[in-house]
């Protein structure tokens, strides 16, 4: 019986210490850590995404009057030359009607002639009459100029009439101009293809010269990236871009950077960037939001680490199951990466889930993250 017991004391107490050991293991932190590799750091830039039309227009009616009839429908497609409104012209028509019959009496006045050439013809028989009589003797060279002067006068205002009958012809065919082109803006239409957004008149409107009657914005699309003043240096065009937008869940859409604007937004003070997206345009809807990565410069075959682990300019290694505060020096920063230059080596454990509640020299329980 005692030898029973000599035995089974060690083996109880062997148990005992594997048990206190797993109780204060398992009480240990847990450090979930990855390890630090080779791979390509990359200088992301984010941005935020905002799509837009690329330009709209408000169609105003360049002369008043009331809209007869408005061929316009919220969401309608429209082509340049398209008629969307017609305001009534029956008024200026009379105008017209009553202008071109005083151009075409005035143009027969001008063909019958001037009553002058009766008087200039008396007075060429007066000169011609004053002439032989003076060649006689019988009158005065006084009287003889006096005839001449009279015909020149005459000739004078002869003169000034047509060239008073021509202003006049001019002045009847531009305003004639002026009414049909008058008549032609009484039909609005669009000057470029587009889709229309707004409707502010409809037939039966009154509405006066420069009234904007409705707003058309075009097909094209804008995808616009913001960019903070921090982030801005080095981004330029033919930039690779990844993006997703709200609108559209998780999605990923590659782009690339077509051209950037020199000045920053005078309401957001941020830069902008036009992406050329790989999306087909009838999915870029105005309005939509995302974010962007914008990869603006990469260091190929470097050390990399998650960026998770970075405490400001250092991490904390994991070796023989304890944590220990490195100092590191940094490079590029992406996303999720980070590029190391001094102060870890390859295939080192550093903790990425939540560096900061842990000690330097603390004992803690390795743990591998779940898959990203």
């Amino acid at each position: 019986m005692k030898l029973k017991r000599i035995l089974i004391i060690p083996g109880v107490l062997a148990v005992a210490a594997a048990v206190g050991f797993w109780v204060y293991y398992q009480r240990l932190p847990v450090a979930v850590v990855d390890s630090v590799k080779r791979g390509t750091a990359m200088r992301v830039v984010p941005a935020n995404i905002l799509v837009t039309e690329s330009f709209s227009m408000d169609i105003k009616s360049e002369a008043g009057g009331r809209i007869l009839k408005s061929n316009v429908q919220l969401g309608q497609e429209v082509r340049a030359g398209d008629v969307l409104y017609q305001i009534d012209t029956k008024d200026l028509e009379l105008d017209i009607e009553r202008t071109e019959s005083e151009y075409r009496a005035f143009k027969d006045s001008i063909a019958l002639g001037s009553p002058r050439r009766f008087e200039i013809a008396a007075a060429e028989e007066s000169v011609k009459n004053s002439t032989r009589l003076a060649e006689q003797g019988r009158i005065s060279q006084q009287e003889l100029d006096r005839a001449k002067r009279a015909l020149e006068q005459l000739k004078f205002h002869l003169a000034n009439e047509e060239i008073s009958n021509r202003q006049r012809l001019e002045s009847f065919e531009l305003s004639l101009k002026t009414k049909r082109r008058s008549l032609e803006k009484m039909a609005v239409v669009v000057a470029n293809d587009g889709t229309i957004s707004e409707i502010v008149a409809r037939a039966g409107d009154l509405v006066g010269g420069g009234q904007v009657l409705c707003r058309v914005i075009s097909r094209e699309r804008l995808v616009q990236a913001q960019i903070s003043e921090e982030n801005f240096s080095g981004v330029r065009p033919g930039l690779p871009v990844n993006m997703q937008l709200l609108g559209y869940g998780g999605q990923q859409f590659k782009a690339s950077v077509e051209r950037v604007l020199p000045n920053a937004d005078e309401k957001t003070r941020r830069y902008i960037a036009y992406l050329k997206a790989d999306i087909p345009e009838d999915r870029l809807v105005p309005g939509l939001t995302g974010e962007a990565s914008i990869t603006v410069d990469q260091h190929n075959d470097v050390l990399i680490a998650d960026r998770r682990a970075l405490l400001g300019n250092s991490v904390f290694a994991v070796r023989d199951n304890r944590a220990f505060k490195v100092g590191v020096s940094t490079g590029f920063s992406g996303l999720n990466n980070v590029e190391i230059l001094d102060g870890l080596s390859e295939s080192d454990e550093i903790i990425v889930d939540f560096p900061a509640t842990f000690r330097d020299g603390q004992r803690v329980r390795v743990a591998r993250p779940a898959a990203r």
